[in-house]
């Protein structure tokens, strides 16, 4: 049970620090890109 719980709660984090990367990730993408069309 606790070992499954970690286990759960590991695959979460690792989950939202994917989705945070991403998210920045695509954040920074979308200004390089804004800004080589303004240019």
């Amino acid at each position: 049970m606790s070992h499954k719980l970690t286990t759960q709660k590991l695959v979460s984090m690792s989950v939202a620090a994917l989705t945070g990367a991403g998210l920045c990730a695509l954040f920074t993408m979308v200004l390089f890109v804004t800004g080589a069309l303004a240019a």
